[in-house]
């Protein structure tokens, strides 16, 4: 009898934590393409393929919720980690950066090279349940030289806005 009253909360506690966990997971925010990586920045088709593939899931609001993303601790693991790199950078909001802040865009952009280059990203338990967010030696190079070149428009456009704003004063 105590075993079977044993079971029961046990099987009632994680129904609840899924109930729980359904209601704080699995939820995107809205997208608004004028706000997005494409609306601000120059991105090749194949950089944009590998963002798509390799990176949007977590680095944006159009995050693709598996079924395992409803079930603790899974799904709070991931929640966590999708909240953490929003807030690293958001591919869905990125006109906030880069209009207010052309330098701090491009820090983000060598920042996200850096982090492909050195095998921190994409997330290697993301590259273990998603073998084709695995990024090659070509395609690490192309994404890098895309960050590398926006990099320098950007920090160009800086530069500019620097300039306006001292012949202003």
């Amino acid at each position: 009898m105590r075993r079977k009253t044993l079971l029961m909360s046990a099987v009632a506690c994680l129904l609840a934590a899924m109930a729980v966990s359904s209601v704080l997971t699995g939820k995107n925010p809205p997208v608004r393409p004028e706000q997005s990586l494409e609306a601000s920045l120059r991105v090749p088709f194949p950089v944009k393929q590998m963002l798509d593939r390799a990176c949007r899931d977590c680095h944006s609001n159009q995050t693709r919720w598996p079924w395992y993303s409803r079930v603790p601790p899974a799904s709070w693991i991931m929640s966590s980690d999708v909240r953490r790199a929003r807030q690293a950078m958001n591919f869905s909001e990125w006109s906030a950066v880069s209009q207010g802040n052309p330098a701090r865009a491009a820090g983000m952009l060598l920042a996200a090279c850096a982090g492909v280059r050195s095998g921190r990203m994409p997330l290697s338990g993301y590259r273990l349940l998603h073998p084709e967010s695995r990024l090659s030696t070509p395609e690490i190079d192309t994404f890098c030289d895309w960050a590398t070149s926006e990099s320098k428009r950007l920090f160009a456009l800086d530069q500019q806005d620097e300039q306006r704003r001292t012949d202003d004063e």
